[in-house]
Parts: structure tokens; C-alpha cells; sequence
């Protein structure tokens, strides 16, 4: 295999690894940099990568929301308990927009 995208984490890794061909690349939004001892090992590129808030952004984008500049189209909304449901439908939906869980009944 040529690249594998982590978004599980756990034993994924290793599991990566172990299908992925020499120089191929394993890509995680885990961890920002992933251990490399094992990666350079078997000839394999890993990298990380994320995001990170900041406060000042967050801020930005509260101010835009308040001020009607910026708005979030929101599909669906389900509560926490139909978790999986709210996947299936956003999986099987070619309407765009988020799904969103709400936490609070």
C-alpha cells in the first residue's frame, strides 16, 4: 500500500506499517509528529498534522457569527443518543451542510 491515513490511533499504526511498501506514507491527525524510529526503520515517510485553536481566532469567528458575516448551514440535528444514526444519515446524504449532536436534551 502506497499511503494510509490514521484517524483512529491505538494500534493503527503498527497495523499501518505492517501493509504499507517501503517509502510508502502513513499519515496520522493524532499526534503532530509521530515516532519516526520504527518508520525510518522500514524505509517508511510518517508524518502528523492537526490544528490547534486560538483564542484570538475563535474570537474572530464569534464576532463574524454575532455580526450575521458568517453563518454555518446545519443540516441535521440529532441528540447525543442517535450518535450512530446521525453517521449513517451523514454518510447516505448528498445534501451538504453539518450534522450536528446536540449534548444538551
Amino acid at each position: 500500500m502506497d499511503v494510509v491515513l490514521d484517524l483512529v490511533g491505538g494500534n493503527a499504526m503498527e497495523q499501518s506499517y505492517n501493509v504499507l511498501k517501503p517509502s510508502g506514507r502513513y499519515v496520522t491527525t493524532l499526534v503532530m509528529q509521530p515516532p519516526q524510529d520504527e518508520a525510518e526503520r522500514r524505509g517508511i515517510h510518517s508524518f502528523g498534522f492537526g490544528a490547534q485553536s486560538k483564542a484570538e481566532l475563535l474570537t474572530k469567528f464569534a464576532e463574524l457569527i454575532d455580526n450575521d458575516k458568517l453563518q454555518v448551514f446545519i443540516n441535521r440535528t440529532f441528540p447525543l443518543e442517535q450518535a450512530q444514526e446521525a453517521m449513517e444519515f451523514r454518510g447516505k446524504t448528498p445534501i451538504p451542510g453539518k450534522v450536528v449532536l446536540n449534548i444538551i436534551p
